[in-house]
């Protein structure tokens, strides 16, 4: 795992909950996309705007999890199809209550 800043140890391991969420994609390359897009917005309290650039390392390790192999292939393909990405961030967002900022910013700086 990277070394550098923040530890992806913890955020990266899909627990069963999120297996199952993962597994109910169709293909290869969204269960690869969207389990990237849960452990990165878990670690970096954020989504990334191009998750398919998360680090070699991290896609590896969590597509070992999830048995998928040629991981920099599959992962290349995800988002692909207009609205794959951003439907995850959506449902990633709703069922672990992440608010995007220009919702709150009001709350915030008020």
């Amino acid at each position: 795992m990277p070394r550098r800043g923040r530890s992806w140890s913890g955020s990266s391991i899909l627990d069963d909950t999120d297996r199952e969420k993962v597994q109910a994609k169709r293909r290869a390359h969204s269960r690869l996309g969207f389990a990237v897009q849960l452990t990165t917005v878990r670690l970096l309290g954020r989504f990334m705007p191009g998750p398919r650039q998360v680090s070699a390392e991290v896609a590896e390790y969590l597509a070992e999890q999830r048995g998928i192999t040629d991981t920099g292939v599959v992962l290349a393909e995800y988002g692909e199809r207009d609205g794959t990405a951003c439907s995850h961030v959506g449902e990633i967002q709703q069922d672990g209550g992440w608010r995007d900022f220009a919702e709150v910013r009001d709350e915030l700086v008020g």
